[in-house]
């Protein structure tokens, strides 16, 4: 897979974008100011993604909502929050206590939606903006070892990984998530022309 610095940073300032979206829509959910840190992008392997996850959290168990999407290009994208922060964001939305979360129903709902919001304003406006039709499936929450975050299906295929590292957090409560795109290799091409078609408009000179 071959790519420049200027399409990844093209990529970056567009997921950037999208993630600001998702912040205001989680900070009406939560009632918190919601900080931002400008996402580093990076493309991985499986390992080399296990590692940084390890790495950056310090956790094993982390708190999943995957979003397949299909259409001008197809794969996943993930929302990983570490899981003891997951109960922190659960409890301030549900205004229960932790006793509550036992509740896998409730636990699962609650970081389903917030996923569903973030992922549909990063996915959203990736769309938009390089005039892309996605069709998105149910999003899903699961709970996973820090070795199982790939997605089977995308190893078994061939993925490209673009890491999103970028660091949300709710101010009262120092919760962290990520974003990750899981981009089948057969489609990553048409990203990279599409990043290139929206920089040719803004008149940017790869």
């Amino acid at each position: 897979m071959q790519y420049t610095i200027d399409q990844l940073d093209a990529l970056q300032e567009i997921i950037n974008i999208g993630v600001g979206h998702g912040a205001n829509a989680l900070h009406k959910m939560s009632q918190s100011l919601v900080r931002l840190q400008p996402p580093l992008l990076e493309v991985l392997t499986p390992d080399e993604l296990q590692a940084q996850i390890e790495e950056k959290t310090g956790v094993e168990s982390i708190s999943v909502v995957d979003l397949p999407f299909r259409g001008s290009f197809s794969g996943t994208a993930e929302l990983v929050i570490p899981s003891i922060h997951a109960d922190k964001l659960v409890t301030k939305l549900i205004n229960e206590g932790l006793e509550d979360l036992t509740h896998w129903e409730v636990r699962a709902g609650t970081l389903t939606e917030v996923g569903n919001v973030v992922l549909n304003a990063v996915m959203g406006t990736i769309s938009n903006l390089l005039r892309f039709s996605l069709r998105y499936s149910m999003p899903c929450y699961m709970e996973r070892n820090v070795q199982d975050i790939t997605p089977h299906n995308l190893r078994t295929y061939g993925t490209a990984i673009i890491f999103a590292r970028t660091p949300f957090g709710l101010e009262d409560l120092g919760i962290q998530g990520n974003i990750i795109l899981f981009i089948e290799v057969a489609s990553f091409d048409k990203l990279l022309t599409a990043i290139d078609n929206y920089q040719s408009s803004l008149g940017v000179i790869g």
